[in-house]
């Protein structure tokens, strides 16, 4: 969604920008891990999914900064979908923290479904 927006109000010919040899090789091995996920155990998946998205966000915060931002930054108007940005940021943000709530709450709520 954020490569269409990219291309709609920036220049369409470096819609692609953000697909770096970094980005290539996240991609790749998300692939792998999500293939390797798929037949896990439903009582596991939970727990995996909370591991997943811990290492994730820990591999977002030591990987160097992304040209694509810098490249969308230097086009970028004042107040050019100011909100729109902030919102966006803030999701961002928020959302593995989220996650990792509902899946305690998942997780909670299947300890007392089981007995014993």
């Amino acid at each position: 969604m954020r490569t269409a927006a990219f291309a709609i109000v920036m220049h369409a010919e470096h819609v692609f920008a953000w697909l770096t040899p970094g980005a290539q090789q996240g991609l790749l091995a998300g692939l792998v891990i999500a293939s390797r996920c798929a037949g896990a155990a439903a009582h596991r998946a939970p727990r995996l999914a909370a591991v997943l998205i811990m290492a994730a966000t820990v591999l977002v915060n030591l990987a160097p900064p992304n040209p694509y931002l810098a490249a969308s930054l230097k086009v970028w108007e004042q107040g050019h979908f100011l909100n729109f940005n902030g919102l966006t940021r803030l999701v961002s943000v928020l959302w593995p923290f989220a996650a990792l709530g509902y899946l305690i709450f998942l997780a909670s709520r299947r300890s007392r479904e089981t007995p014993g």
